[in-house]
């Protein structure tokens, strides 16, 4: 358990979890971040309640060029209700998600409401579930879900500069209301920032 920390939770070089549970829950920057190779097997990772305290803070953050994660098809992940971007990936991080694999990313705000500088930055306004920076790659599996995130300037779910492969909308996803509809999600939208839910 990493919980309720000023700073980060669960803070790495190298991060190898396997047949593990592990909680990141109301940490002040970021649940989970690593800088190297992070390999994840048949384990379960739950990250909620981050605050975001600065900017460029995640549930879960792939910090610097160096660093990788893999998912395997054995895990659960969720990564809900932080008041962050779900997922920040560096510029030229990578990450693979096999399918199998159990990830749900939802309910996040990327809006910076804990972080009150005087000249915030526009990128952690971005991306509520996924920001994939320049040059890093993201392989999703088919069945990860990543909806009702929400976003300050563009990209509610998914903010991408890289190369990211994801699957469909689920038949069941719903928008999650106020200050929404409660609609069936159909299909992936563009949200840039000029072009919101076009």
């Amino acid at each position: 358990n990493f919980n309720s920390n000023g700073d980060h939770g669960l803070s790495a070089g190298n991060l190898s979890v396997t047949n593990s549970k592990i909680t990141a829950n109301n940490n002040g920057r970021t649940g989970i971040i690593f800088t190297g190779v992070g390999t994840f097997e048949n384990s379960d990772v739950t990250i909620t309640g981050t605050k975001g305290i600065n900017y460029w803070n995640a549930g879960m953050r792939l910090y610097k060029a160096n660093s990788t994660a893999t998912i395997d098809k054995d895990c659960t992940f969720r990564i809900t209700d932080n008041l962050v971007t779900g997922l920040f990936m560096d510029a030229s991080s990578q990450l693979t998600i096999e399918e199998g694999a159990d990830v749900l990313i939802t309910r996040n705000h990327a809006e910076q409401e804990n972080y009150t500088a005087t000249t915030p930055n526009d990128l952690a306004k971005k991306g509520g579930g996924i920001v994939v920076r320049s040059g890093a790659v993201a392989t999703l599996s088919n069945s990860t879900e990543i909806y009702n995130n929400h976003a300050l300037l563009a990209g509610d779910d998914i903010y991408s500069e890289g190369t990211i492969t994801f699957g469909a909308t689920g038949e069941d996803w719903a928008l999650d209301g106020d200050p929404d509809c409660t609609d069936a999600i159909d299909g992936w939208y563009d949200d840039s920032e000029n072009n919101r839910w076009k």
